[in-house]
């Protein structure tokens, strides 16, 4: 998987290295919510699965990596949050960025 931004190529040979290149590498960037969510869905059924949803205050979807590990980017009244999270019942976030 290369930047979008940078041209930067990741050298990940699984979805879980791919998806920690993704976050670490576009933290350089600032988060880029939407060049982030580009890389994201073109992983969405060969890398990783992924899920859409939407109630009546967000809209998010969420990329499931791995049995221990997904992402979640959420858009709200208050902007756009990216979470890095276990892949458990306890939706206990790992890192949170909120971007508005």
């Amino acid at each position: 998987m290369r930047c979008n931004i940078c041209g930067k190529e990741s050298d990940g040979d699984t979805s879980v290295k791919i998806m920690k290149w993704i976050v670490s590498h576009y933290k350089k960037h600032g988060y880029p919510v939407d060049e982030i969510r580009e890389k994201l869905d073109l992983g969405c059924d060969s890398l990783w699965d992924c899920r859409e949803y939407e109630d009546d205050a967000s809209r998010g979807k969420e990329y499931l990596v791995s049995t221990i590990m997904r992402i979640i980017i959420i858009e709200d009244e208050d902007g756009v949050s990216i979470i890095l999270g276990k892949n458990d019942e306890t939706l206990e976030p790992l890192s949170f960025k909120r971007k508005t």
